[in-house]
């Protein structure tokens, strides 16, 4: 690969991330304008930017590589995603806008009126979103060495202009960037895939499974599932619901988006059973995706393949790190206000970005960092905060057993081998309890309205 081009594509794309966080930065006045964009965000930019958080190095990478293996069964994760979103777009959206929260956590207080609940819900999402953040910057170093540019500078140059562009415009910036990244990566992969597509049509592909499904359902499953319950607990999606202009707009954006990633859900599919079909060979860590590009296309194309895979990985980092700073600085920060306010989250995201930096130097496997992250906070928090959303009268009982026996169960059955998918019993747990909880609290107000 020409690695002058793709340096020079590679740091004229920071400075440009780095610009646009400056110009976002004149019309930051205040928190709310850092974290929720003031709150300000229209249809298509925020259906943009909703969608950039999940067209991801695992969307396409991850999805190619499951095609390379699994054929048809490689759509698993794509459409978990699609149908969070469409999940979200069905009242929930809607409702997340309605709270003029700024955290997911905050819920825990707002609703069911318990600061400790709020406290270990963030802890427990902020938890999630460092490890997925911390995997995006090792995929980020690995991804650079893997391409012959092994000057540890040029790693940290970029990191660092991610993070700085991040401190200084927040969410604004965020989808600012998010915008044209992810336009260029559906643009490229769609041209490719169209021009692919001329020699290698659908139907001369081998779409079957290279292994007996059965005995592998639970991973299809967890692909599906796990994305659809963590949609209503990440604070990066949350947030962007929360930066809406309205409810009606965080609705139909989050439907937008459901259709964009279904539409390009297919393309790294089809990329991962092409390679398979063409029999290529993918050494240990390889990509399926890099490897049948180098094949398949000329060297200045896999330059620009190679500068949309990095984009991928960043437009996922970044919205993670602005999603960790807004619940540190909203959950645990000092009570400050004006000019003091906007400081502070502005240091809060530098802190988190060069800590996220300084770990990524102590992991190196970064295989299913994603659904590992992700499998506690929802065992813990799904069920109140679903039922936060959908139900006028909730009790703060019912929440405090739904969220320990969910932190309980989660670790009893990381140490028990079942046949159920990975959250599956801690969240059916957490639910049992929930209900225990609200029907126990109930009858108590009753009793007591009675005796008075």
């Amino acid at each position: 690969m020409a690695s002058a081009h793709f340096l020079a594509l590679f740091l004229g794309l920071a400075v440009c991330s780095l610009l646009i966080g400056l110009y976002a930065s004149k019309h930051i006045h205040t928190q709310a304008d850092y974290y929720l964009a003031s709150r300000t965000v229209k249809t298509l930019p925020l259906a943009l930017t909703l969608a950039a958080t999940q067209i991801g190095g695992g969307l396409i990478l991850g999805t190619a590589e499951q095609a390379y293996m699994s054929g048809i069964y490689g759509l698993a994760y794509a459409i978990g995603v699609v149908l969070s979103f469409v999940f979200l777009s069905m009242g929930f959206a809607s409702k997340l806008r309605s709270f003029n929260i700024v955290t997911t956590a905050q819920l825990f207080e707002n609703i069911y009126q318990s600061k400790l609940l709020r406290k270990i819900a963030s802890l427990l999402i902020v938890s999630a979103m460092w490890g997925i953040l911390i995997g995006q910057v090792v995929a980020t170093r690995k991804f650079i060495f893997g391409l012959g540019i092994e000057t540890e500078w040029v790693f940290l140059l970029f990191w660092a202009f991610v993070i700085l562009y991040t401190v200084a415009g927040g969410l604004k910036a965020v989808i600012l960037t998010d915008i044209y990244q992810v336009t260029f990566i559906i643009l490229l992969f769609t041209v490719i895939f169209i021009v692919t597509l001329i020699s290698y049509p659908v139907t001369t592909l081998d779409w079957q499974p290279q292994f007996n499904f059965d005995g592998q359902y639970i991973i299809f499953i967890n692909l599906m599932i796990l994305p659809i319950l963590f949609c209503i607990v990440e604070q990066d999606i949350a947030q962007r619901c929360f930066a809406a202009k309205s409810k009606k707009i965080a609705t139909i954006s989050t439907l937008i988006a459901a259709i964009i990633v279904l539409f390009f859900g297919f393309i790294p599919v089809y990329f991962g059973v092409l390679a398979n079909s063409l029999n290529i060979t993918v050494g240990s860590g390889a990509s399926a995706l890099v490897v049948l590009m180098e094949v398949i296309t000329t060297p200045f194309v896999m330059v620009l393949v190679t500068l949309a895979l990095l984009v991928a990985i960043i437009s996922t980092a970044d919205s993670l790190l602005c999603a960790i700073s807004s619940n540190l600085a909203q959950d645990f920060g000092i009570k400050v206000h004006g000019k003091r306010a906007l400081n502070l989250a502005r240091l809060t995201t530098l802190i988190c970005g060069t800590i996220a930096l300084s770990l990524s130097y102590h992991f190196d496997n970064i295989l299913a960092v994603f659904m590992q992250s992700i499998e506690l906070p929802i065992s813990a928090l799904f069920i109140s905060i679903f039922f936060g959303c959908i139900k006028q009268r909730v009790y703060r009982t019912a929440a405090y057993l739904s969220v320990f026996t969910g932190i309980i169960a989660f670790a009893i059955f990381k140490l028990i081998d079942t046949n159920l998918p990975t959250a599956f019993a801690p969240i059916l747990l957490s639910l049992l309890a929930y209900l225990i909880g609200w029907w126990w609290e109930a009858k108590q107000i009753k009793l007591k309205h009675k005796v008075l």
